[in-house]
């Protein structure tokens, strides 16, 4: 479980932006990142940081609106851009749009995520499950303490069952309500996620298409309910997603379910759900004592409990780009063999966005 005990045990957490981390930030930012097209630039924030002046005035024009709970009108425009996933690939559902804040905004959005992180990191408040968007964590390792699992369950011939899923458009379906009580969680301040989630809910939004920067625009204040997510290319998107994605990995393991391992020379029991690297999560399933029907089914179950999670944040699950595996083992006679599917037959379910 995430030690929200620590977090408390903090008092109130020193967000506040320093003149000394400004500094340091924009003189190692790179000149040619891209940012919603205005007066202000990369260069012209990294030119600003080696002046002091300059530097101190820019910073507390930032710093003021995450202390006094409220979004600058200049920070509620934005440039929707379509890139493309694959190459080649110009359907419209083929393209990921990348939302370009203001620099200055992108900057604070940036903070608040950093700051989060490093108190979410030092309270244990992540689940160890997720590996993305964190330091010192590495897909690499994902992929080998995957293969170190399987490796366990050839040697001890249990039966397990592991499920692949991506979830669709993770940061674009991420509802505002379940992300700050999940940032507020790890002691981020309501002031903090007010100023941050203001301008995406006021934004306006204007395309970038091959003929230019489209003059009409949508969004702003004409919306009845606003707009949810936080847009790829937010600052704080891959922090906030980390938090978010924390109680659901927790969840799956309150309910029991994930993969029971012993450890030979300390016995030192444990258990963990699967591996998630951002939005791409393995759900595996491997109790002491099940066989590999009881598997599948728990499974199933797991993936169904994962799934109700994900809409709870708004999210869903895409079910063409889910694959799940069965792994057991049969005695052949004169040596241990995988079995084969004719062995153990069974299908899994999962609903698209639709509940279809």
């Amino acid at each position: 479980m995430a030690n929200s005990q620590a977090v408390r045990d903090l008092g109130p957490l020193k967000m506040e932006l320093s003149l000394e981390s400004y500094v340091k930030f924009w003189k190692k930012a790179r000149e040619d990142t891209a940012c919603y097209p205005s007066a202000l630039s990369f260069s012209t924030m990294k030119a600003g940081a080696s002046d002091h002046d300059i530097a101190l005035l820019d910073c507390s024009m930032t710093r003021l609106p995450l202390q006094l709970s409220f979004a600058p009108k200049q920070w509620q425009f934005c440039l929707d851009v379509m890139i493309q996933k694959k190459s080649g690939v110009t359907d419209l559902s083929g393209l990921r749009t990348i939302v370009l804040f203001p620099v200055d905004c992108n900057f604070a959005f940036k903070h608040v995520g950093r700051t989060m992180m490093q108190v979410a990191e030092r309270t244990q408040a992540l689940t160890p499950e997720q590996y993305g968007s964190r330091r010192r964590h590495k897909a690499i390792d994902l992929a080998v303490n995957k293969a170190l699992t399987f490796d366990i369950l050839r040697q001890l011939k249990r039966a397990g069952a592991i499920c692949s899923n991506d979830a669709k458009s993770c940061y674009d379906l991420i509802g505002h309500t379940q992300a700050s009580l999940s940032m507020q969680r790890v002691g981020v301040p309501k002031h903090f996620i007010n100023c941050l989630f203001t301008p995406l809910q006021d934004a306006v939004h204007k395309v970038r298409t091959g003929f230019g920067d489209s003059k009409e625009s949508y969004g702003g204040k004409v919306w009845l309910v606003p707009i949810h997510g936080i847009g790829q290319g937010n600052g704080a998107g891959p922090a906030i997603w980390a938090v978010v994605s924390t109680p659901l990995l927790n969840v799956l393991r309150q309910k029991g379910f994930g993969c029971e391992i012993i450890c030979p020379l300390s016995s030192e029991y444990f258990r963990f759900v699967g591996y998630a690297f951002v939005d791409d999560t393995d759900i595996i399933q491997s109790s002491l004592h099940e066989n590999p029907d009881q598997a599948r089914l728990q499974l199933q179950q797991a993936i169904d409990t994962w799934e109700f999670s994900l809409k709870a944040t708004c999210g869903a699950i895409i079910p063409e780009k889910t694959v799940w595996w069965l792994v057991s083992f049969q005695w052949s006679g004169t040596s241990w063999q995988y079995a084969g599917i004719q062995d153990s037959p069974g299908d899994l379910y999962v609903n698209d966005i639709a509940n279809q």
